[in-house]
């Protein structure tokens, strides 16, 4: 809590978000969800945001709330072809995969992961 860069925070919290969800620590991700909302992030960076909206995705699929989990990741999509992010692209476009398998949906899971 040195610092006072509003972009590595962003940066060190959407991180932690990560490892929270992985490590199924829900009530310590839940404290981070007011600081990682992407709808009020205090960052210029459409890369930040873009990976707020893909961890709130995530998050919704862990949850089985697969219509927000759809939401989030199609946002995520939008913003990661718009900026060029091919990693952040194609992390989404697997999850998303995942998302509508979990559906029974195959034939929309192939083409998220054949684009």
């Amino acid at each position: 809590r040195t610092s006072r860069e509003n972009e590595l925070w962003t940066f060190a919290n959407l991180n932690l978000a990560i490892v929270y969800l992985r490590s199924n620590r829900i009530a310590e991700f839940q404290g981070l969800v007011p600081r990682i909302s992407p709808d009020n992030l205090n960052s210029s960076s459409h890369c930040l945001k873009a990976a707020a909206y893909f961890i709130h995705g995530m998050h919704a699929y862990f949850s089985k709330n697969m219509s927000e989990a759809k939401r989030y990741l199609r946002e995520t999509l939008k913003m990661s072809t718009a900026e060029d992010l091919n990693r952040l692209l194609a992390t989404s476009l697997a999850l998303l995969a995942h998302v509508f398998l979990s559906q029974g949906v195959a034939r929309e899971s192939m083409n998220m992961v054949t684009r």
